[in-house]
């Protein structure tokens, strides 16, 4: 309910700071990035009989997806680190899911290899998130 709503501390921590465009996009592509994760692995954690909410699973609808074309559109960030950010994105998103019809399938088992892949796949893109790997196009430096 809308009453009992705790903003994240995080976010209210963040409004108050002075940042470019592209520092704030990146910031809530990572609050995003972060709050998909953690709500799958939550939601698969749980038993298959309780499978009606997974988190947006249509590409078409994802909130990164629709960040990725923003940001190729507004050509804010160097074009070869938007198509790196974009697989990394996608290979995420394909292995959970695989992970979520291995879940709502009683006849196949997650496994903790399964489990692995979704975490490093979470890293790598978090990794291509990191300031260093952004903010260091040739333009830039200039």
């Amino acid at each position: 309910m809308v009453k009992n709503y705790l903003p994240n501390p995080k976010w209210i921590r963040y409004g108050s700071l002075k940042t470019t465009p592209k520092e704030t996009k990146i910031e809530l592509l990572l609050f995003a990035a972060h709050h998909y994760y953690e709500t799958f692995k939550n939601k698969q954690s749980l038993s298959s009989i309780n499978t009606r909410k997974w988190p947006l699973m249509n590409p078409k609808q994802w909130s990164h997806s629709a960040w990725l074309k923003r940001a190729h559109n507004e050509q804010l960030f160097d074009v070869d680190w938007l198509y790196e950010l974009e697989h990394a994105h996608e290979n995420m998103h394909m292995i959970a899911r695989d992970i979520m019809i291995k879940h709502q399938n009683k006849n196949a088992h997650v496994t903790t290899e399964d489990h692995n892949k979704l975490q490093q796949a979470f890293e790598v893109m978090m990794s291509i998130l990191k300031p260093e790997t952004i903010f260091t196009s040739p333009l830039e430096s200039v």
